[in-house]
């Protein structure tokens, strides 16, 4: 699903970063809690897909976003540094690959 305003296109995906950082701006200024996730982790995850979005195709972005959301399954039991390492290490392994 395509969505064009103007001359820009969005998917799905960037729609759902989209909610992701609304969820994290309103969690953060209401005091929301995000058990069982850590907000640093979920931090990490949007700050990852923010970066990646606009260096990869709208087919390749696929990958990012499984890989995002295993980070986020992971995150439920391990450290954000971990998560952040976890999601380097996926990212250049997915570019070497593809």
């Amino acid at each position: 699903m395509i969505f064009k305003i103007n001359r820009f296109f969005f998917d799905e995906k960037d729609i759902f970063v989209f909610v992701l950082g609304l969820f994290l701006l309103a969690s953060w200024v209401f005091k929301i809690s995000t058990f069982p996730f850590r907000f640093s982790s979920l931090l990490i995850n949007f700050i990852f897909l923010i970066f990646i979005r606009p260096r990869v195709s709208h087919q390749r972005f696929d990958g990012y976003i499984y890989l995002s959301l295993i980070a986020l399954l992971l995150s439920l039991t391990f450290s954000p540094y971990f998560i952040t390492l976890f999601l380097l290490v996926g990212y250049l392994l997915y570019t070497k690959i593809s």
